[in-house]
């Protein structure tokens, strides 16, 4: 996810794919700290302590503690509800529940998939949606891919994440 005014990309982890098309807000943890990392042209942030897990000698341009990036802005990955940050979506939010366990401490919140990202995006006023029906396929509001079953999907937004250059890493977990 690029953030805007700024060329630095939050590099969000996910083992939902499918939620993706519903990113209404990120999360990071205030209380730990983030590194700008410059990388094959790209400045990406992460959580200082993962930088070493996915950068093999991560040259660090720069180190902030994470309530420096909650309420900055970005841009969202898909234009489905992109009118949206009108009404305060697409920003970054502050969560105690962003650990450093797993991931890269930097956490994308779909507050119609998930207590916690819809708490989150409750508190903070964000609009929801719910571009899932009953049978567990996409809805009108994602065009792309409507009336398909959200696993089906997985692969195909991975893949046009790819070719727009919005992917960085992929990793298979059971």
């Amino acid at each position: 996810f690029k953030l805007k005014n700024e060329n630095a990309y939050l590099l969000v982890w996910t083992t939902t794919p499918w939620t993706l098309p519903s990113n209404l807000a990120i999360a990071v943890n205030p209380k730990l700290k983030y590194v700008y990392v410059k990388y094959n042209g790209f400045v990406y942030i992460i959580l200082k302590d993962l930088a070493e897990k996915y950068f093999d000698n991560p040259e660090i341009v720069k180190v902030i503690n994470g309530k420096e990036l909650v309420g900055k802005k970005y841009e969202p990955l898909f234009d489905y509800f992109k009118g949206l940050d009108k009404e305060g979506a697409f920003k970054i939010l502050g969560g105690d529940f962003v650990l450093t366990d797993e991931g890269t401490g930097i956490v994308h919140m779909a507050p119609a998939f998930g207590e916690v990202d819809y708490d989150a995006c409750k508190e903070n006023n964000l609009p929801f949606v719910q571009p899932v029906d009953q049978a567990g396929k996409f809805t009108k509001e994602i065009p792309e891919f409507e009336g398909k079953f959200i696993k089906d999907a997985d692969i195909l937004i991975i893949k046009k994440l790819e070719d727009e250059n919005k992917f960085f890493k992929m990793q298979k977990y059971s």
